[in-house]
């Protein structure tokens, strides 16, 4: 089973009310619907926002696994006690997991649209 490739964005239309959908190539698949009449008023939310938020995981899943094992392997790495002067360079080393981290952060928060 494989599960349909991204990304997908948030729609509301009169039709389907909030669905989470992909487009390419002329074509448009529903991913899901969701409907704040299926939301208990004491969990709190809105469809839209829950929307989003499944969207958000989605497009950013695979910078974040990305991310995360690069700094994995990383600190795998430099687990050994240092010198100063090591440490220095360890985090000099370090930018451009940092960077993967910041860029995967920054997709997983963005805004819906």
């Amino acid at each position: 089973m494989t599960r349909t490739l991204g990304p997908w964005h948030v729609e509301v239309d009169s039709a389907y009310g909030t669905c989470i959908k992909y487009r390419a190539d002329g074509l448009c698949s529903h991913i899901a619907r969701l409907d704040d009449a299926w939301i208990c008023a004491e969990h709190g939310g809105s469809a839209k926002a829950n929307a989003e938020h499944i969207v958000r995981c989605v497009n950013s899943h695979e910078e974040l696994l990305a991310a995360c094992e690069s700094a994995l392997a990383f600190l795998s790495n430099h687990r050994s006690e240092q010198s100063i002067a090591d440490a220095a360079l360890t985090v000099i080393k370090a930018i451009p997991v940092f960077r993967l981290l910041e860029t995967a952060i920054a997709k997983a928060t963005e805004e819906i649209t």
